[in-house]
C-alpha cells in the first residue's frame, strides 16, 4: 500500500497517477465520488467488493473522508485493502483532508509492505523558484516566465501553473501583429 499524504495542492493525485501509470499492467482510479459509490455498491452487497476493484493489479483511492466518524466505512475499506495486500496487488490512497483517513487504514497493512509519501509546498523563495522554473520548462516555457510566481499566496502548484499560463497568454497578445489580423 502507498498512503500519499499533503496539504490541498500539494500533487497528490498527480503522484498517485504517476506511480500506478508506471505499473505496466492496469490501474484503475477511483475519485472519491466514484469511491463513496463503489462503498454504496459494496454496503448493498452485504460488505463484499466488486471482483474488478478486489483483482486489478494497481488500485488508486483518491479521498477516502471522514473514516473516524465512519466506522462501517473503515472496516470495508480495510478489508478491500487487506485483501489486496495479500493477493500482491498495490493500492494506493490518497488523503484529501487532513483528518488522517489514510492514516486509518494503514493498520491493516502487515509490516514492511506500507510506503507513505509526505508532500509539502517549498517555503523559501528560492525552492518556490525552483519549482516554478520547472512548471514553466515542463509547458514549454522560458524560466524567466517564472519570475513573480513566489510570492503568490497562498502558494500552490496550481496556483502557479495559472501564473504561468496567463503569462503565456499575455505574451501570444504580444506577438499578434494588428496589421496581419
Amino acid at each position: 500500500m502507498v498512503l500519499v499524504m499533503g496539504p490541498a495542492g500539494s500533487g497528490k493525485t498527480a503522484v498517485a497517477r504517476r506511480v500506478a501509470s508506471h505499473d505496466e499492467t492496469a490501474f484503475r482510479y477511483l475519485a472519491t465520488q466514484e469511491l463513496e459509490e463503489a462503498l454504496e455498491q459494496t454496503a448493498r452487497r452485504r460488505g463484499r467488493w466488486s471482483t474488478e476493484l478486489l483483482e486489478v493489479p494497481v488500485l488508486v483511492l483518491d479521498g477516502p473522508r471522514y473514516l473516524s466518524t465512519r466506522a462501517t466505512v473503515r472496516r470495508f475499506l480495510a478489508k478491500l485493502i487487506k485483501a489486496r495486500t495479500e493477493a500482491g496487488l498495490r493500492s494506493i490512497v490518497c488523503e484529501i483532508d487532513d483528518d488522517g483517513s489514510g492514516q486509518m487504514l494503514q493498520d491493516v497493512v502487515p509490516p514492511g509492505l506500507l510506503v507513505t509519501v509526505a508532500l509539502r509546498f517549498p517555503q523559501s523563495r528560492s525552492g518556490r523558484m525552483r519549482v516554478a522554473r520547472r512548471i514553466a520548462e515542463h509547458l514549454g516555457l522560458p524560466k524567466s516566465a517564472a519570475q513573480g510566481t513566489d510570492v503568490i499566496e497562498p502558494w500552490r502548484y496550481d496556483a502557479v501553473v495559472r501564473s504561468l499560463i496567463v503569462w503565456r497568454d499575455t505574451q501570444d497578445g504580444d506577438r499578434t501583429d494588428p496589421d496581419t489580423d
